[in-house]
């Protein structure tokens, strides 16, 4: 706790945040986020391949997924076979999409661990991790070049299932209204995305990514405004922790989200050059 003091006691800055991230967190996003996004990309673009040696890098961490998940998805399809009366496939894009939420919520927790609030992370953390699952399983049953319903469901059930689990384990303390408008919304999103005439097959879950490099990017302005620098909009200083908390939590959550984003547009770019340099 005598660490984040020292934190909170200093004006905030993007370096600042960049250096307290650590090059743990800072790897750990690289790592899952950017092969996740590459594996959705490649979902999406049938045809679209890396060079050889990246592809092989890429190929061996969707070996690596489908042996992990090989513990649970048959236990998920017996669970399935005694829901559903009629066959219903579990797809493998519920992988980089459970992956990447599990990213999301563990950005979101390690900031109120970071701050000393070790029993509101972990209470927050565990429901949290639980909608990821049941989210991601959910958008696994839809069909990634499905109808118009399945792109929404591709598109709401990662992203509302933490909120809504969350709201569950509160038992009532969360208000019910606001999880159903993330729910039906980010369904709406991903339904239009279906009929928007040139948009690739399974364009719902990319729709999802992108929701989520909104969300990062907004969160990441939020902590670099004025007000998160402790400035009211007349430009008076303004002194207290809660304000430098609340922009050290918005650059911390928006940065490891964003890490895994840049790392695979940075892959996509020299892959595009080393093509054009003849490459294959």
């Amino acid at each position: 706790m005598r660490r984040a003091d020292a934190l909170l006691a200093e004006p905030v800055t993007l370096g600042s945040a960049l250096k307290e991230l650590g090059w743990f967190w800072g790897l750990f996003a690289f790592a899952l986020g950017a092969p996740s996004l590459l594996s959705i990309l490649q979902m999406v673009f049938l045809e679209y391949r890396l060079i050889e040696a990246a592809q092989q890098i890429l190929d061996a961490y969707n070996l690596l997924l489908a042996y992990l998940s090989s513990y649970v998805e048959p236990l998920l399809r017996q669970l399935i076979d005694l829901m559903f009366t009629v066959p219903v496939d579990l797809h493998a894009h519920w992988r980089p999409l459970f992956i990447l939420m599990m990213l999301h919520e563990t950005a979101d927790a390690r900031n109120m661990w970071r701050f000393g609030a070790h029993g509101t992370a972990i209470a927050r953390w565990l429901p949290g991790a639980a909608g990821a699952f049941l989210g991601a399983v959910v958008a696994g049953f839809a069909p990634l070049d499905g109808p118009w319903w399945a792109q929404g469901a591709i598109v709401a059930a990662p992203l509302a299932g933490p909120t809504v689990v969350r709201g569950l384990f509160a038992m009532g303390q969360q208000p019910f209204l606001p999880m159903l408008l993330v729910t039906l919304s980010t369904f709406a999103i991903g339904a239009a995305s279906s009929f928007i005439p040139g948009l690739p097959r399974g364009a719902g879950i990319l729709v999802m990514a992108l929701l989520l490099l909104a969300n990062a990017v907004i969160t990441f302005r939020r902590g670099l405004s004025q007000r998160a620098f402790g400035r009211l909009p007349d430009g008076t200083l303004v002194s207290g922790k809660a304000v430098r908390m609340r922009s050290l939590s918005d650059l911390w959550f928006s940065l490891a989200l964003l890490g895994g984003f840049f790392a695979a547009a940075l892959v996509l770019a020299a892959d595009y050059i080393l093509k054009l340099l003849g490459y294959a």
